[in-house]
């Protein structure tokens, strides 16, 4: 490297030096670094920068509330997550549960760390231990005292449990109406920062199958209601204040989650045609909205099938987490964040599209009032920015574990069932590997990743071809090509046929829903 002066910085005391150089982003100071060797010098002796550098560099965010203030302790913090196997795909993972039975009620929700089931006194919540950070284990109850619960959800990062309490519809306290419940995960009261400790929502006619999807970002409360009696419809909440944005109702409406703190995605479609449309829930006004009278930005076509029997959308977390968690230190770009789109068809055949979240802003179109949304082609949107993953892939997806990914990363077990295969669509993670000649995998063969310890890392840059036509569920061939980076995991995994993987932020959980019981995975 060339012996340089650098002039006027020298003259600078070297904190201010520091301080100018901090507003680089990661590119421009790689670019700096490889100046002279003074600059080197400055950069790699500097744990601030050092952090910076590597933090970006990972397609990685910090979150402030998490950090210590020390820069060397930062530093440190990071290496030993992106040194993980975790992060690193690597090794194997400790099991630090075994055979854990669930509770006998049904409900449940699995959210960063957070396993919480419904049981007999209330939500009992367990905080599985992270190696990463150094987080004890933590099991606890909160006691909401509310009954007829329907389902419930929650958002650690704002100690928020959100209860849907069901509707009385016949005898002398009968309301005919849903009640959402907002709620503290620590003890189940009412939560300090909402202001009404419960909303309302009329209920049309009894659905004893009425199923819900629940999503916290940040402010933001959204609640899809799907039914098979009637019109299903989405709600959007300041849960804050109380007050409702968004009520929108359909019948193709199949599913519906955050994009951002001003859109959602929601699934629409028949059993032949989906698409995505991307929805500004601040612009729709607060009266009951019928799905064709909606302002829609931009409508996202999928792929074409013979028979669809049901799709799917699904994120985690949503982008604005972690909001105040003071155990999550950093987290992947929410940029980056994994959406998935699963569906099923009546022949037995399913598909997974994992879309990054980049993908679907780059398709954010503002549309005024009356006008017409942008209707975008899978041929102009889906073939590059996504990835279609099918049966050769992996195992079946279930329709209740269905939390396979968290953040860029995504879990399956193998069509096999022998091994569990590690994914991360991170975009500069991949571009990493591929630097440094990681070894291809070929996407029309069915996936063999790299799981012993002396093996690197492969990465799949070429593309999905999924054939179309007569015998094939698609009435086309279908290409998508986003990359990607991968690993599988050996495992023993017990009862193979019914146990499925979730991803956590730090940890795998696999289910046995057939013994009902879990194991966490700890890396």
């Amino acid at each position: 490297m060339t012996e340089f002066d650098l002039g006027d910085l020298n003259k600078l005391p070297l904190e201010l030096t520091e301080h100018i150089f901090l507003h680089l982003d990661a590119y421009s100071l790689a670019k700096t670094r490889r100046v002279c060797k003074a600059c080197s010098d400055l950069i790699d002796n500097s744990k601030t920068l050092s952090y910076q550098r590597k933090l970006a560099q990972s397609g990685l965010v910090q979150n402030g509330v998490a950090f210590p203030t020390v820069a060397a302790e930062r530093l440190a913090c990071l290496d030993k997550y992106i040194n993980s196997s975790l992060f690193q795909l690597k090794n194997g993972p400790e099991v630090i549960d075994d055979e854990t039975p669930m509770m006998g009620m049904n409900l449940w929700e699995f959210f960063g760390n957070v396993l919480a089931q419904q049981s007999g006194e209330g939500i009992t919540f367990k905080r599985f231990r992270s190696s990463l950070t150094g987080t004890p284990e933590r099991m606890w109850t909160a006691k909401p005292n509310i009954h007829r619960v329907r389902d419930f959800g929650m958002e650690p990062s704002q100690d928020l449990l959100v209860l849907i309490q069901a509707p009385i519809w016949r005898g002398p306290h009968a309301n005919r109406a849903h009640l959402i419940h907002l709620r503290t995960m620590e003890t189940g009261e009412v939560h300090p920062a909402a202001k009404e400790k419960t909303l309302h929502l009329e209920a049309v006619i009894p659905d004893a199958h009425m199923t819900h999807g629940i999503q916290v970002c940040g402010e933001y409360l959204h609640i899809f209601f799907k039914s098979e009696a009637q019109e299903s419809y989405i709600i959007v909440w300041n849960w804050k204040t109380g007050t409702k944005i968004m009520h929108l109702t359909g019948l193709d409406i199949s599913s519906s989650v955050f994009l951002s703190d001003t859109h959602l995605v929601i699934c629409l479609g028949d059993i032949t045609h989906m698409s995505l449309a991307l929805v500004n829930f601040h612009i729709q006004g607060t009266e009951k909205t019928r799905l064709e009278s909606a302002v829609m930005d931009s409508v996202l076509e999928l792929p074409d099938m013979r028979v669809l029997f049901i799709a799917h959308i699904r994120c985690d977390p949503t982008p604005a987490w972690p909001v105040a968690d003071p155990l999550v230190p950093f987290h992947d770009d929410p940029d980056q964040l994994l959406y998935t789109v699963t569906m099923w068809t009546e022949g037995g055949h399913h598909f997974t599209i994992i879309i990054p979240r980049t993908t679907l802003l780059a398709q954010v179109s503002t549309q005024e009032d009356g006008l017409e949304p942008v209707l975008r082609t899978w041929e102009e949107w889906g073939e590059q920015g996504t990835r279609i993953l099918d049966a050769d892939h992996h195992s079946p997806p279930s329709p209740v574990w269905s939390c396979t990914t968290f953040g860029s990363s995504m879990v399956a077990i193998n069509e096999d069932k022998t091994v569990i295969n590690m994914f991360d669509f991170s975009r500069l993670r991949v571009l990493q590997e591929i630097s440094e000649d990681a070894p291809q995998i070929n996407p029309q063969e069915p996936f063999d990743f790299p799981c012993e310890e002396e093996d690197r890392t492969a990465v799949c840059i070429e593309p999905t071809l999924l054939l179309g036509g007569e015998g094939t569920p698609f009435t086309s061939t279908v290409k998508s090509a986003l990359p990607f980076r991968a690993r599988a995991i050996k495992i023993d995994l017990g009862d193979a046929t019914s146990v499925v993987a979730m991803r956590g932020w730090d940890n795998v959980v696999l289910v046995n829903s057939h013994a009902r019981t879990f194991r966490v995975l700890s890396f």
